[in-house]
């Protein structure tokens, strides 16, 4: 569902879809109990800019996600995601 969300929220970036550039960017952060994302970084780079912001932006924008199941998660919850640009 995390990934839905994220998806839902990542915008190609014009000017990286003008000029061809595509990568994969992974994202590192941790969904609080209330759902809110804490400690977004860049866990490993495209290479382009502009594809690295996209991504931090997706999870950014795509906050809060739904509360981790209290009976599944006794804290916070860590999570590493790669989100690929692709054009197609």
């Amino acid at each position: 569902m995390v990934r839905m969300m994220i998806e839902k929220h990542k915008r190609y970036p014009y000017a990286a879809r003008k000029r061809q550039i595509q990568g994969q960017v992974v994202v590192r952060f941790v969904i609080g109990d209330d759902g809110t994302v804490t400690n977004l970084v860049l866990a490993g780079s495209s290479h382009h800019r502009l594809l690295d912001e996209a991504a931090l932006a997706a999870v950014r924008d795509a906050s809060p996600f739904p509360r981790p199941p209290a009976h599944l998660f006794d804290s916070p919850v860590p999570l590493e995601i790669c989100i690929v640009f692709e054009l197609m």
